[in-house]
């Protein structure tokens, strides 16, 4: 979860540009849409701990042909599971402060549902682990999944939605054709490019029933050039907003996709149901008008928490302040009843939790 990882689609634009280079549309459109794992991993999940704790965990690791790339899910069983770890933070870097541990015990009784974890750009399946284990400890089956050209999946180019929202229709067959138990009630939870994704993702597919989006871009043409001036602010700002814009036009042609079909803003509009979003009020790489602008056009009930104090690093790795009203509301939208948080919410509404 370094800076490094989560932006690595810029780093080898900002050195030609350090060097007083001009690069052109195709070389900016190259290092923005070419697959995050075709250049060296790096970041606390790749750690060699924290991939022998996935190995022990994960119940079931297969792969799902999609189009022009292989995805690699994994699944965490409903169970007790006891993870104890201590991230620390360092600007984009996290890593671990002392040993980390799991203890588990697997649970045959059938699980309340299934949630689907999507993660971040240039990070992988396990940046999910801590969530998944607290959403397999209450109940839940659990799928995380490395999506196109990140983690162990293959692909040439990320398609910021447009592709990876018809992947996930042929994971979620997989999983389901996998399982011993029907028609489980699907959630999804994803975290920043995850986040939206998932929300892209929701919109078409009628299985699930509940998104919860921490830290979403509203329009991934808006979010590539503000994130890449926030974290590189004296170098990445020598890309014009005309270079970055035909950058992006030069990229969906080489990954084969219409912005169009990545269309976060219209897929959040066409889900009927409400939705879940949770954003760092000191995100200073995308800016929780992100989660605004999707709250004002998604269905009622939706609803906004801005933390305090959190960044769009540090707040994925609140599990434990943020997964009580997680857990409320897929309790409540997966089980299809008038009960919990999000029933009782009238409206739209946004607010801080404590």
């Amino acid at each position: 979860m370094s800076e490094s990882s989560v932006l690595s689609g810029f780093l080898l634009v900002v050195a030609i540009l350090a060097s007083g280079c001009n690069p052109g549309a195709e070389l900016v459109a190259r290092q923005i849409f070419s697959a995050p794992n075709s250049r060296p991993k790096q970041g606390f999940e790749c750690s060699q701990a924290v991939q022998d704790v996935a190995k022990r965990a994960y119940a079931d690791v297969f792969e799902v042909p999609v189009s022009s790339a292989i995805l690699q899910v994994a699944i965490v069983e409903r169970g007790e599971y006891e993870f104890s770890w201590h991230p620390k933070i360092d600007g984009g870097r996290v890593w671990a402060d002392g040993p980390i541990r799991l203890d588990f015990t697997r649970d045959n009784r059938p699980p309340r549902g299934l949630i689907l974890m999507l993660h971040g750009f240039g990070l992988c399946k396990e940046q999910m682990l801590p969530w998944a284990f607290e959403f397999a400890s209450s109940g839940y089956r659990v799928a995380t999944v490395d999506l196109r050209g990140h983690g162990a999946s293959t692909g040439r180019w990320v398609g910021f939605g447009a592709l990876e929202k018809k992947d996930l229709e042929k994971v979620l067959d997989a999983i389901e054709s996998r399982s011993r138990w029907d028609n489980l009630p699907v959630g999804v939870l994803g975290v920043s490019y995850g986040a939206s994704v998932g929300l892209d993702f929701a919109a078409q597919d009628p299985r699930v029933r509940a998104v919860v989006a921490l830290e979403p871009f509203a329009s991934a043409r808006d979010a590539i050039p503000e994130l890449a001036r926030a974290a590189f602010p004296g170098v990445a700002s020598r890309i014009s907003d005309g270079l970055f814009q035909e950058a992006l036009s030069v990229g969906a042609r080489r990954a084969l996709f219409n912005w169009s079909d990545a269309d976060t803003v219209r897929s959040v509009s066409e889900i009927h149901y409400p939705i879940l979003f949770i954003h760092g009020a000191a995100d200073g790489w995308l800016s929780p008008e992100h989660s605004r602008r999707l709250l004002r056009l998604a269905a009622a009930g939706s609803r906004l928490f801005v933390v305090p104090g959190e960044n769009h690093v540090s707040l994925p790795l609140e599990v434990g302040k943020l997964a009580p009203e997680i857990r409320t509301w897929f309790r409540a939208h997966l089980a299809g009843r008038a009960d919990g948080l999000a029933a009782t919410a009238p409206s739209r509404s946004s607010s801080a939790p404590m």
